[in-house]
């Protein structure tokens, strides 16, 4: 009988593809969207989707999509034998029994920042028992890279990479949100109410903008460092200045980029930093801590708060709006085009195919 020749399977594991508001959650939808287009055109691999909770998958036209059940957070998951294995985050919750090929996307070691020693080495021993199973392991920044090299073990038959992630802005237009009830100018930042964003320190230096300025922090805030925010605006007499909306639409999201002043961005601990480049793609001046990535993926398109102290980031702060003009505009706007998802999905598509040939070109 003539042998038929099966093209090879690839399963891509998207167990936060139910949480658009969180970062893993959106690079899940993007990622797995970019992926399946570009294997519709592109037909040398079967796609299967690994995909948990009941939405987010409409677009996942080209290729299988399984349903993760609960058990297999605890008893691995046996669906098909697939040639190559890609998780799409350094912690999935799900355990997936895979046959020959296993790629790591590592987003960031956040929790050396973030944690204390004892919680940062349990945290540190899960990613290396990760790592241990990898055959190819790739890094969202060069940040992320050397953090990794300093704190992981890594293995001479495994592929190294950086692929940086994509970043899109929402395909619907934008709509206002109905908490911008007036036209007093607004600083924007975004994302999850934790510590490691630093948002508290905007607000002593909101203040000493005097009422010129508003300040947006969207994002989910119900949470401990959210009533910690809540309780300073109120000590610091600022109410009437900083919104705490939580979660917003993209077309809200969107609004708010296209619409604010400037974009600020203090976080302590990030791997990629897509926000910063969101805003760079709308054209605004972004203000940012120059801690983890951040240096790295803002270059010298931003201007960086080397300080937390008031003073110094309103100096800052003023110089920087005081510069901001068409040319950096401009800058920014044309380095921020080559982060996309199409070039994410064929860096991805060509290392899969690497790992099936077996011989790492690099």
């Amino acid at each position: 009988s003539q042998h038929l020749q099966r093209h090879p399977k690839v399963a891509i594991l998207l167990d936060k593809i139910h949480r658009p508001n969180c970062g893993l959650g959106r690079v899940s939808i993007d990622f797995s969207k970019a992926m399946s287009e570009f294997a519709s055109q592109n037909n040398s691999l079967e796609f299967s989707y690994l995909v948990y909770g009941k939405n987010g998958h409409q677009h996942l036209r080209h290729g299988q999509v399984f349903r993760l059940n609960d058990l297999y957070r605890f008893v691995p998951a046996h669906y098909d034998n697939f040639d190559v294995l890609h998780l799409l985050h350094q912690t999935p919750a799900f355990h997936v029994a895979w046959s020959s090929k296993k790629v790591l996307t590592i987003h960031d070691l956040n929790f050396l920042f973030t944690k204390n020693k004892r919680k940062a080495r349990h945290y540190l021993k899960d990613v290396q028992r990760m790592v241990d199973k990898a055959d190819a392991v790739v890094f969202i920044s060069n940040f992320t890279r050397q953090t990794c090299e300093q704190y992981l073990k890594f293995y001479p038959h495994q592929i190294l990479r950086v692929i940086y992630n994509g970043v899109e802005l929402p395909s619907e237009p934008p709509r206002q949100p109905s908490f911008l009830t007036d036209e007093v100018p607004y600083l924007f930042t975004i994302g999850q109410c934790l510590p490691k964003k630093n948002f508290h320190v905007l607000l002593p230096f909101i203040k000493l903008l005097d009422g010129k300025y508003r300040l947006v922090i969207a994002g989910e805030n119900n949470t401990a460092y959210g009533s910690y925010l809540r309780k300073m605006i109120d000590q610091l007499k600022l109410r009437d200045t900083v919104i705490l909306p939580g979660p917003v639409s993209e077309a809200e999201k969107q609004y708010l980029y296209q619409h604010c002043a400037a974009f600020v961005f203090p976080s302590l601990a990030e791997g990629f930093g897509l926000p910063v480049i969101e805003a760079m793609l709308n054209r605004k001046p972004v203000f940012c801590s120059d801690r983890t990535s951040l240096k790295e993926i803002g270059s010298n398109h931003v201007f960086f708060w080397h300080s937390f102290e008031p003073d110094d980031m309103l100096e800052v702060f003023r110089q920087g709006m005081n510069l901001f003009d068409e040319n950096r505009s401009k800058a920014a706007w044309q380095y921020a085009q080559q982060f996309t998802w199409q070039k994410n999905a064929e860096e991805y598509h060509k290392l899969y195919q690497e790992l099936l040939q077996g011989d790492p070109c690099c």
